[in-house]
This record gives C-alpha cells, sequence and structure tokens, in this order.
C-alpha cells in the first residue's frame, strides 16, 4: 500500500530530480495547523487511490523554515502539484479527498 513520504529540504530536492515522470503532490504542514490535520486521513485515502501513478511528500514547515520562506509558503497546508518537474498548481487549504481528486486527475494525470 502506498504512503506519505515525510521529506525534509534534501529529500524534497531528491524526489523532484528522481523520477519526474511520476507527479508529486506536496503538502506544506506544521504540526500545530488544524486543517493540516484534518489533511492526514484524507491524504493516506489519496496515497491508496493512486498508487503507482502518484506520489504524495509532507515537508514540515516548522522543521524546514528556510525552505518555506523560499518557496513563500505563508499558509498552511500548502499543496503544490508538480508534473514533469514543473509546477502545474498551487493551493492554501483543505479539501476533502474527491475535491482533491479532481484536481489530481485534471491537473497531473
Amino acid at each position: 500500500m502506498a504512503t506519505v513520504q515525510q521529506v525534509d529540504h534534501a529529500g524534497l530536492e531528491a524526489a523532484l530530480k528522481k523520477d519526474s515522470t511520476t507527479p508529486l503532490l506536496v503538502d506544506f504542514y506544521a504540526p500545530w495547523c488544524g486543517p493540516c490535520q484534518f489533511l492526514l486521513p484524507v491524504l493516506d485515502e489519496l496515497a491508496a487511490r493512486y498508487e503507482g501513478r502518484l506520489r504524495i511528500l509532507k515537508v514540515d514547515t516548522e522543521s524546514e523554515p528556510e525552505l518555506a520562506s523560499a518557496l513563500a509558503i505563508r499558509g498552511l497546508p500548502t499543496l503544490c502539484f508538480v508534473r514533469d518537474g514543473a509546477l502545474k498548481y498551487r493551493m492554501e487549504g483543505a479539501l476533502a479527498a474527491d475535491e482533491l481528486a479532481q484536481i489530481i486527475d485534471q491537473i497531473l494525470l
């Protein structure tokens, strides 16, 4: 079963370089963020639903403040949708699994 992978700055860079053919959904979050906690089971559900077609990564902005600043992460959660090594869509806030699946289907797959 696919899982959501926690990464740091180096891990995110490696994921972006490793396999640019597999789309990425990157969740920038903080442990104290209520909407971020709401999103945890949603991301787990999406990881299972899109296993083999999408990788889901999480970056803790409290542990990686320089990365969050460099990417201008202002609101949490911030979700970045990456395909072919390029940012295709970025949004702030938590959505239900079916709403995120619509975005994934339209933008990444």
